[in-house]
């Protein structure tokens, strides 16, 4: 992951935007799909990131049980991104993930 350190706030929105550009080329290079720039909310680079699921085991799960996990929960994903999730179910996730 790239860092930026800056001395002050008022640096922030300049670095920001040069992210930003940065990534909007990089989608246009590779022609694929880039998320908009999202904001960490960590008070230190050091930290883990770790998703909500990670955060609350505590202990990291199985790639299935995370899978299971995520595609319960693909309805909600959907209404909040605003975007269709057809993913295979995890049945059809464990076949694939055999072959």
């Amino acid at each position: 992951m790239k860092t930026c350190d800056l001395s002050s706030w008022q640096e922030f929105p300049a670095a920001a935007e040069a992210v930003a550009r940065e990534l909007q080329e990089g989608g246009r290079k590779t022609q694929l799909w880039i998320s908009p720039l999202l904001f960490r909310g960590h008070g230190d680079a050091a930290w883990d990131l770790a998703t909500t699921l990670e955060r609350f085991n505590g202990t990291g799960m199985a790639i299935a049980d995370y899978y299971q996990a995520a595609y319960a929960c693909r309805h909600e994903i959907e209404a909040h991104t605003g975007r269709s999730w057809a993913i295979p179910s995890p049945v059809e996730y464990r076949n694939l993930a055999r072959t």
